[in-house]
């Protein structure tokens, strides 16, 4: 069951269609159940606007990161030498883009009053 229902998500200003967002706010629901440890279905009742909001956000991120990462299907230049040439490519920076969505979440779940992002260390 999506955090937010694709309604709600049109009424935050979300721009995809409903298929578009069947996948993506699935997509995004899962990422907030690995993010909170599964903590966050618990307490759904108690924060659901937050998790509706964090949820219409990163679908839409998550689609941006995908269209971002087919577009340079051929990958970028991630280093390159000249002497013995040698060049390394990168596919894209998915550890910002993992950065960009636990930051959305915690942006959207404000002072975590439930710890839902706290990971034991």
């Amino acid at each position: 069951m999506l955090y937010c229902d694709y309604r709600s998500y049109v009424r935050m200003g979300g721009l995809m269609t409903e298929e578009q967002y069947q996948i993506w706010g699935s997509r995004a629901t899962r990422k907030i159940d690995q993010l909170t440890l599964g903590r966050a279905q618990a307490h759904r009742l108690y924060l659901a606007a937050e998790l509706a909001d964090a949820c219409g956000q990163m679908a839409d991120a998550m689609q941006r990161q995908a269209a971002a990462r087919a577009s340079s299907a051929s990958g970028l230049l991630a280093g390159a030498s000249t002497d013995g040439y040698s060049e390394r490519y990168s596919a894209g920076n998915s550890r910002a883009a993992e950065r960009e969505l636990y930051r959305l979440l915690a942006d959207a779940l404000g002072n975590d009053p439930y710890g839902l992002l706290y990971a034991g260390v």
